[in-house]
């Protein structure tokens, strides 16, 4: 699969459709990787912005900092994993989403 994607709170780094950018006091850190291939391994993916890389049997943790990924592909072997607030927040959104009563999403 070739992944395009980026967390929400885009630093300038990441393309994220229909964001406007505006201007900032501060400027997050992150690490560049671009044009490796990974095999198998554990891969932390917050603070990271990955171009052109590869990824096969990898596990990647995601804890909810910011992240990027651009002409990325990753094969049907690699899984996630969720920890800290990236966990929490899914924890939350399960519970709304899995209310008995609750009407389908108008998205």
């Amino acid at each position: 699969m070739k992944l395009e994607v980026a967390s929400i709170e885009a630093p300038e780094f990441v393309l994220a459709p229909d964001y406007v950018q505006k201007e900032r006091s501060y400027h997050p850190q992150y690490e560049t990787i671009q044009d490796k291939t990974f095999e198998g391994g554990w891969m932390v993916v917050d603070n990271r912005q990955f171009q052109n890389c590869k990824f096969l049997r990898v596990h990647f943790v995601y804890s909810g900092g910011l992240f990027g990924f651009r002409d990325c592909e990753i094969d049907a072997e690699s899984v996630l994993s969720l920890t800290g607030s990236a966990a929490r927040s899914l924890a939350l959104w399960k519970a709304f989403v899995q209310h008995p009563e609750r009407k389908p999403f108008p998205f």
